[in-house]
């Protein structure tokens, strides 16, 4: 292993064990701010600000660190069940959390944002299983791929008996160079469709940024929105437009494809 690839190795996982050890210590907040809400006698109430204060900031780095864990060339030198950890720590963490705040809120007789607290774990289980199912149906790929790489496989054993026999073996080289390249693809095809995409640690932080991303929007509608008739017009013009523009996108990057297919 070369030098570089040792350190960036060591990277991820100090950036691993440094992420696990954050989130714990969110988890232990949020513990600590349960027991505020319930009134057990382990945290002095007066406490709360800091300590909310100190799991905004601990989740807040948390969802920093996690990404570049997952989504860039760091994600290669972690093992599996470290990446899931990742993600599963953080989910569980940061769906928890607007859940003791809806509950000190419900104390103030404000049940919206334990609603939405828990709307947001309800979107979050559907997200996941949805993903799942996705990615799980991209399984059946194998089949076809298998089936590429028999035939990969086949034209190789031919061009054996084949450049035995030519004399001029110029005369095999493209046709070598071409299944060279088929398989090329065939790696690209398994690594990206099947390997990468079927991850749990990412399906479960895709899933978490949806039902965060539905939390964080609600409570930004509630507290910021006065005029709801003009947040109705702006909303139905915002999808219409958002529908146009997606599909012109799709219309334009389908013909490309067609183009490229062809």
């Amino acid at each position: 292993m070369s030098r570089v690839m040792r350190y960036t190795s060591g990277l991820a996982n100090l950036l691993a064990i440094i992420t696990i050890v954050v989130e714990v210590i969110s988890g232990v907040i949020i513990f600590m701010l349960y027991t505020i809400v319930q009134g057990i006698e382990f945290i002095l109430p007066t406490y709360w600000d800091a300590l909310l204060k100190a799991m905004i900031v601990t989740l807040f780095v948390s969802f920093i660190i996690t990404p570049l864990l997952l989504y860039t060339p760091l994600y290669e030198f972690l093992p599996y069940v470290t990446k899931v950890v990742l993600s599963s720590l953080l989910a569980i963490f940061s769906l928890l959390a607007p859940v003791i705040i809806g509950l000190n809120y419900m104390e103030k007789q404000n049940y919206v944002y334990l609603q939405f607290a828990f709307l947001s774990i309800v979107i979050f289980l559907a997200e996941t299983v949805i993903f799942y199912i996705i990615y799980a149906i991209r399984g059946r790929k194998m089949l076809y791929v298998t089936r590429h790489r028999k035939a990969l496989e086949d034209i190789s054993d031919g061009l054996r008996r084949i450049a035995k026999i030519i004399k001029d073996k110029k005369d095999v080289d493209p046709i070598v160079e071409a299944s060279n390249r088929a398989f090329r693809s065939w790696e690209l095809i398994i690594k990206h469709e099947l390997i990468e995409r079927w991850d749990l640690s990412r399906i479960i932080f895709q899933s978490l940024f949806i039902a965060l991303a539905f939390y964080v929007a609600a409570l930004a509608i509630i507290s910021l929105v006065v005029d709801y008739g003009y947040l109705v017009v702006t909303s139905v013009i915002v999808l219409f437009i958002f529908i146009i523009v997606l599909s012109m996108v799709d219309m334009i990057q389908s013909e490309r494809l067609r183009a490229i297919i062809k």
